[in-house]
């Protein structure tokens, strides 16, 4: 495959913690790492089958972060579809990042997929760049791109972790 794939295999009865810090319960189980995250191989058992999501999880772009206004717009005017997620910091203790990181599993082949992220109470350059409308962030923005027009929508994050799911998000992406 190219980029090449790192296959590992862990007796999980010899490596009970590290079974136990990626939830691997029955066996056998299969995870790929995608940017370091975590996902259950929930596919066929075949050869063929597992290959494939191998090349999709070869491809797969992570999201990238933006921290340049400029470098923002010259990625919404080279991009046919963008999506970018706007955080507060720190991002490491953002479920509401965690989630958005993970849904670029199910968007890769759609969009390009950033993120920005500032303090709370702080203007986000990026979002400004982007025209991202007052009150959205932290929230998320799409820019479609196309031959005649160019169309933006953005939502705020809603108030329940709950609700901001990778469905959520996916769902959303395709509606707009």
């Amino acid at each position: 495959m190219d980029p090449p794939v790192r296959i590992a295999k862990v007796d999980a009865d010899d490596h009970k913690v590290l079974a136990s810090r990626f939830d691997v319960n029955g066996f056998p189980t299969l995870k790929i790492f995608r940017g370091g995250v975590p996902e259950e191989y929930e596919g066929a058992r075949e050869t063929d089958a597992i290959l494939k999501a191998l090349g999709k999880a070869s491809s797969f772009k992570p999201p990238i972060e933006l921290t340049d206004p400029a470098a923002a717009n010259a990625l919404a005017a080279k991009s046919s579809c963008l999506l970018v997620g706007f955080f507060r910091t720190p991002v490491s203790i953002s479920a509401a990042h965690k989630v958005f990181m993970s849904s670029s599993f199910d968007l890769t082949d759609t969009c390009i997929l950033a993120w920005s992220a500032t303090p709370a109470g702080k203007p986000d350059p990026v979002g400004d760049a982007l025209e991202l409308p007052a009150g959205t962030a932290p929230g998320l923005l799409l820019i479609r791109t196309g031959y005649v027009r160019t169309s933006r929508a953005s939502v705020k994050l809603p108030r329940s972790k709950a609700d901001f799911t990778r469905e959520f998000i996916v769902d959303w992406v395709e509606q707009n």
